[in-house]
């Protein structure tokens, strides 16, 4: 069915086993994304969105990483009991994932004809030439001038911007259904961040792509995604369409977040007001919201339990304000500020 969603991710943890004992990275994340969908993932360094799509492809090292709990389904086939053969051949040529520093994820030594040729083969039957011609077609719709011959040069003669342009390619020439692109613009100037974008949306629109995007940046989210989930201390706080995060956020980690975007035209020393304090580090997160150190509206119950994620129109929200408005009037039991 066209509503069915393509990836669907229900109930999952992931922890990572150190000397001092497991520490929880992703602690219940639930997500899902339909075909030609664009979703964004946000959230501070360390919220757990890169973990989360780890966990997709299933490229997290066990150990030290395990994946305790929940279901991640794509197309219908369950990805965590998929063998290895067949994750294999889900990677790359179902589902690609590109990455923040082209740079490392690029075989110094292997020209970039040669590594998107190499992935044209190893999904797809086809000899070396037809795979070779794959690779520059791929490298031409990607926007590299003369790709035939800059086909056969390095890595290291291309520009950051490039460098992307080729993850782009290699990732896309086989065709996935779905891309999982992990601060793709982040290492990039402005300019080239447009530029990576605008290529990005074409490939969605002309390919019916789904994307994945995980990022820091509201601006791109703004500007890219159908829908954004919200991140923060391994768990998603708060989940809606773009428009409508952006017009009425609802959690407060979600506000503070806008309130911290910079405004260029507000006036001096008030351009942005940034969250006070730090995320929790893994092991220090307590049995309550893990936001409730730096919330401004948190009460008494915020610091003893951890809310669920409960519909608020067309949101989805993990924040104890809108589970039970009565619990939060000022001065009443268990709603009493923590002031």
């Amino acid at each position: 069915m066209p509503d069915d969603p393509l990836l669907d991710i229900r109930g999952l943890k992931v922890a990572f086993h150190t000397p001092g004992g497991s520490v929880t990275a992703v602690d219940d994340v639930s997500l899902s994304l339909r075909p030609g969908q664009a979703l964004g993932l946000v959230g501070e360094s360390g919220s757990g969105k890169s973990v989360t799509a780890l966990s997709v492809l299933r490229l997290l090292p066990t150990p030290p990483a395990e994946i305790q709990s929940g279901s991640i389904t794509f197309a219908g086939e369950s990805l965590l009991d998929a063998s290895p053969r067949r994750m294999r051949e889900i990677r790359g040529g179902e589902i690609a994932m590109i990455f923040q520093d082209p740079m490392t994820s690029l075989n110094p030594v292997m020209t970039v004809g040669e590594q998107v040729a190499e992935a044209v083969r190893l999904h797809r039957k086809v000899n070396r030439r037809e795979a070779w011609a794959r690779a520059v077609a791929a490298l031409q719709e990607m926007g590299l001038r003369d790709a035939a011959a800059r086909a056969k040069d390095y890595p290291h003669q291309f520009s950051g911007g490039m460098r992307q342009r080729v993850m782009i390619a290699m990732a896309v020439a086989c065709d996935p259904r779905l891309l999982i692109a992990d601060e793709p613009t982040t290492a990039l100037d402005v300019t080239v961040q447009a530029e990576i974008l605008g290529l990005l949306r074409r490939l969605r629109e002309e390919r019916g792509l789904s994307i994945l995007l995980i990022t820091h940046d509201l601006g791109v989210v703004a500007e890219f995604c159908d829908e954004v989930a919200v991140m923060y201390a391994g768990q998603i706080v708060e989940r809606a369409p773009a428009r409508v995060l952006f017009e009425s956020p609802k959690h407060p980690y979600t506000r503070g977040l806008l309130a911290s975007t910079p405004d260029l035209e507000a006036a001096p020393g008030e351009s942005f007001r940034p969250i006070p304090g730090s995320p929790p580090q893994p092991e220090e997160r307590s049995a309550g919201c893990p936001f409730h150190p730096r919330c401004p509206d948190a009460m008494t119950l915020c610091a003893e339990e951890n809310p669920e994620s409960l519909p608020e129109g067309a949101s989805v929200v993990r924040c104890h304000l809108h589970s039970d408005p009565q619990k939060f009037k000022k001065g009443e039991g268990e709603g009493q500020s923590m002031e």
